[in-house]
């Protein structure tokens, strides 16, 4: 029996292959970016949708930002058995929603996501084993832990246009 698990903004989800069939895990993507961590050895992978950089004061909600949500997916990884030795990522999405803003402008917060996504798992030495991050389009990702595959599909856009 297969299962997938979609993942919303600002979500971590944490799972363990039991052998009941096929795990996988599901997220769509714009400027938030998703960082998936795997222990391919134990079958155990997390995901994390990312809405912004660091953490506000104000909010309590940790998964939203790339400074809290990847500490604590290693965390729930580990708690499901996971080891920090054996975890390897996948870093998909963080693009420019905007399309009249300048990449340099600071309404690029697609490369601000990912910039700091890339800083907080290079803390932990986590290899990055695959990055599709940067455009204009969004993105669904799909991973499936059976296998230890990942999916991913740019997005069209649609002007409602006719030519």
């Amino acid at each position: 029996m297969d299962r997938t698990i979609l993942v919303r903004m600002g979500e971590t989800v944490v799972v363990r292959d039991d052998n009941n069939g096929i795990i996988k895990l599901k997220t769509i993507l714009g400027s938030c970016v998703g960082i998936i961590l795997v222990d391919p050895h134990r079958k155990i992978a997390g995901l994390s949708h990312i809405m912004l950089p660091e953490k506000t004061e104000k909010d309590p909600i940790i998964t939203k930002y790339a400074d809290t949500a990847i500490p604590d997916l290693i965390e729930k990884l580990s708690k499901k058995g996971a080891l920090k030795k054996n975890l390897k990522a996948y870093i998909v999405g963080g693009a420019c929603m905007f399309n009249n803003a300048n990449q340099q402008t600071t309404l690029n917060i697609g490369e601000k996501n990912y910039k700091k996504v890339v800083e907080v798992i290079s803390e932990f030495n986590i290899p990055v084993v695959l990055e599709q991050t940067g455009g204009n389009r969004g993105r669904t990702i799909i991973y499936n832990l059976r296998d230890d595959t990942i999916e991913v599909k740019t997005l069209q856009i649609n002007t409602g246009v006719k030519r």
